[in-house]
């Protein structure tokens, strides 16, 4: 503006002059650059000011007024309004002309675009400003969300551990509890202490569990063992004789006599124990059942409850970590953890409805004729 006001200076010879533009808030017009003796702000701002707001809402074109001594020329975009340029000539013999007036309009208007420009420049960086202060506090709250989101699944994880060791607790609990018994034999006493010290195991294994989950790669520890010998080992696992139950677990395990299976015995063992305990959870009266049998080069397993079955809402992602129908205790991620070791078995599970109400889990595994 200062530039402009120096540049029609020097064209026109005025004696004294000043640029007013309107505030882009309140609309009120105020000298912003003025220059002559005896030109003060008091002055531009007084009567001058009045012409010069006068002279932009009256007219397009520059004005002269007082016996041409004085000339206003509106500053116009379009229909903003954005000030007027007043210019005096003080000497006696000193008068505007009209290549004055004519030259002072074209350059108001070239002017009137440079500061609409100028104020669109102002706007965007007052915006981005704006922005940038909106993403430094969107980012600050999305920290503070990660970290609680963070420490929500963290919560949950231990919590789901924390749940899925009371199981192992309850047996070894049972076994110890049997063990106290003076009467029990020296085998009975080896086998029991046995059992504990597998429970002892399990308890490692399922916290390297939930590491190999969150890691997405489970490290299996694969053997080869008869099929039928490996299903009698899990019903002493899921089903010990020192652990009281509401319901009986019974294992059909004679249809895959002679067969063999490839596994991680420590780790595939939880998923039975996962879908027996969501059973014994889901159960109202019938009890449950788990049957094995071969399906082609697979053995097809199926755990049955007769509960309230699995809701709608959830069905398209039951194995989907932290998901849960509403149980007290449950964070979700068993099924979850479950998929990941039957897949990684070279198997696939699934859950169907039951007539009239309850679910059954079925799952695979790839059998073997043979361990040689």
């Amino acid at each position: 503006v200062q530039s402009v006001l120096e540049e029609t200076n020097r064209i026109l010879l005025a004696d004294a002059g000043a640029i007013y533009l309107t505030d882009e808030d309140t609309g009120k017009l105020q000298a912003v650059s003025f220059f002559g003796e005896k030109g003060t702000e008091e002055f531009w701002n007084g009567q001058v000011r009045e012409l010069a707001l006068s002279t932009l809402y009256a007219y397009e074109q520059a004005q002269t007024f007082d016996g041409e001594k004085i000339v206003c020329a509106p500053l116009r975009y379009d229909e903003e309004m954005l000030g007027s340029l007043v210019l005096i000539h003080e000497h006696p013999d000193r008068t505007f002309r009209a290549n004055d007036v004519n030259l002072l309009t074209t350059l108001m208007q070239n002017t009137a675009l440079f500061i609409h420009a100028a104020r669109l420049v102002s706007k965007l960086n007052r915006r981005t400003t704006e922005l940038e202060t909106t993403l430094r506090e969107l980012k600050h709250t999305q920290d503070a969300l990660s970290r609680a989101e963070r420490l929500s699944i963290i919560g949950q994880i231990v919590g789901n551990l924390v749940h899925d060791m009371k199981k192992p607790l309850s047996n070894m609990m049972g076994y110890a509890g049997l063990l106290q018994d003076p009467d029990v034999t020296y085998d009975e006493r080896f086998e029991w202490a046995g059992l504990i010290i597998k429970y002892v195991d399990q308890f490692s294994s399922m916290a390297q569990e939930i590491l190999d989950y969150i890691s997405g790669n489970p490290k299996l520890d694969i053997f080869c063992v008869p099929a039928d010998q490996y299903l009698n080992m899990t019903l002493d696992m899921i089903n010990p004789p020192g652990l009281d139950r509401n319901v009986k677990i019974l294992l059909d395990c004679e249809a895959v006599k002679g067969l063999s299976i490839q596994v991680d015995s420590t780790r595939y063992v939880r998923v039975f124990q996962n879908l027996v305990n969501n059973a014994n959870d889901a159960i109202e009266s019938k009890g449950g059942s788990q049957i094995a049998e071969p399906m082609g080069n697979l053995i097809q397993f199926s755990v049955t409850d007769d509960g309230p079955g699995i809701p709608s809402n959830i069905r398209e992602t039951l194995f989907e970590p932290f998901v849960t129908s509403g149980k007290s205790h449950g964070t979700g991620l068993g099924l979850a953890i479950v998929q990941q070791l039957v897949e990684a078995h070279g198997g696939t599970i699934t859950c169907e409805d039951v007539d009239p109400h309850g679910a059954r889990f079925v799952f695979t595994i790839p059998w073997v004729k043979d361990c040689n």
